[in-house]
């Protein structure tokens, strides 16, 4: 442990490393922030204190008070009466613009109707409803398991039965503020951070010691050659995982701080926009899933980066090929939810394609892998764990066909052939 620590304070803990982290976290609050002040303007499914008055922010909170917590039908009808009220002032469209503040409690009738109609009704009809809408796609799921089954199609009946397991006995019972975890999962911008980091942490670990024949000396030790190599991988590895989960616990105080946050033990398809996701996940246990994502992308592409940063010689040109297979990756990286086949495949071998998480589980994505179906997340991590499993497997086979033990054996069969072929 001690040389794991402190391979990584030769290599990243450097005076340097720590202002841009400092200066990178710095950057990130800001644009969160700055993202925070922009959200709710104009027409938004998000309200915020700093777009909205004093009034209406009133409203909206005590609003909250009144109808978080456990759906009822006390609630339903109590929101629905409230609906009703104003729908005389609002159904014509000619209702009255003049500032009122003895009968609104924003001081205008569309005013208050808005806030209860965007942010109240809708999403509780959402999640009233959402049974409903569920139990029809699990029916319709059961009637395509016996049409396949009849046709003969494995791939589609399959996939109607991982629907079908997915997305069976679904129930919404509870209502909150989410759209504070919408933002939340949504935000990607510390990404960029990530990356440049992982460079920088990438780009050192072999090329110091090439600059400085440091590596001659420790390669010449014996025995060491594995050990040092895996020092200077693991110490990248848990650098991947420190400034992930580093980023991710600033997001999480972040967003905590300005929207609350409320009802994380929720399921994700407790959001409209994931209606259709096949994840059981709370926002909560999503948003830790979203992160234990990246850190494997990130840890595959390191992988590769280590390894061109032991075979280029020029610390620019890895920069150089580093960043641009990172745009590359990323742009590729698009792809993950094309219904073309080849872009499907390209997307499985993309490290960075888990990056892309989010989108990807706003809907049930699978394909068709010698007749049998896959969900693409599932194909995604076995490609990816098992291209980091064989970057080691293959390099010690080789090393392995390199020790005089295996020459001396392969020499001893080959005088066995040699001498049997000479016998007949």
């Amino acid at each position: 442990m001690k040389a794991l620590m402190y391979e990584m304070k030769k290599n990243i803990f450097r005076k340097y490393m720590v202002f841009l982290i400092l200066a990178a976290l710095g950057a990130n609050i800001l644009l969160i922030y700055t993202q925070y002040c922009q959200a709710g303007k104009g027409f938004s499914d998000v309200i915020t204190r700093k777009v909205s008055t004093e009034k209406e922010w009133s409203y909206y909170k005590e609003l909250h008070a009144q109808f978080d917590g456990t759906i009822t039908k006390e609630k339903v009808r109590n929101l629905t009466e409230k609906m009703a009220d104003y729908e005389p002032h609002i159904s014509n469209g000619d209702f009255s613009t003049e500032y009122d503040p003895d009968h609104t409690e924003t001081g205008y009738y569309y005013g208050d109707y808005s806030i209860l109609e965007t942010y109240f009704y809708n999403p509780i009809e959402y999640l009233v409803n959402y049974s409903i809408s569920n139990g029809q796609l699990t029916e319709k799921a059961s009637e395509n398991i016996e049409f396949y089954n009849k046709m003969g199609n494995s791939c589609e009946e399959e996939k109607n039965q991982y629907i079908l397991s997915r997305y069976q006995n679904r129930r919404l019972t509870e209502f909150y503020d989410f759209q504070g975890w919408k933002q939340l999962i949504g935000y990607d911008y510390s990404d960029l951070f990530l990356f440049v980091l992982l460079i920088l942490a990438i780009v050192p670990c072999y090329y110091n010691e090439q600059k400085y024949k440091m590596s001659e000396i420790i390669l010449a030790s014996k025995g060491q050659k594995k050990a040092y190599t895996y020092l200077k991988h693991g110490a990248v590895y848990l650098w991947i995982i420190c400034i992930v989960f580093a980023a991710a616990s600033v997001n999480f105080l972040i967003f905590k701080v300005l929207y609350g946050l409320d009802g994380g033990w929720t399921c994700l398809y407790a959001l409209s926009d994931y209606q259709y996701t096949p994840l059981n996940l709370s926002f909560f246990c999503f948003f830790l899933f979203i992160n234990i994502m990246k850190c494997l992308s990130l840890i595959v592409f390191a992988r590769i980066g280590i390894w061109i940063s032991g075979k280029v010689k020029n610390i620019y040109m890895i920069y150089l090929i580093l960043l641009a297979g990172t745009a590359v990756c990323l742009y590729c990286s698009g792809f993950v939810c094309s219904s073309s086949p080849v872009k499907q495949y390209l997307t499985l071998l993309n490290p960075l394609s888990g990056f892309q998480i989010c989108e990807l589980e706003k809907g049930c994505y699978g394909m068709n892998v010698f007749g049998h179906y896959v969900p693409w997340l599932a194909a995604y991590l076995c490609v990816q764990t098992g291209i980091l499993l064989l970057s080691y497997i293959i390099p010690l086979f080789c090393s392995g066909l390199r020790k005089p033990g295996y020459r001396k054996l392969k020499g001893w069969f080959k005088r066995r052939r040699t001498d049997g072929s000479d016998g007949m």
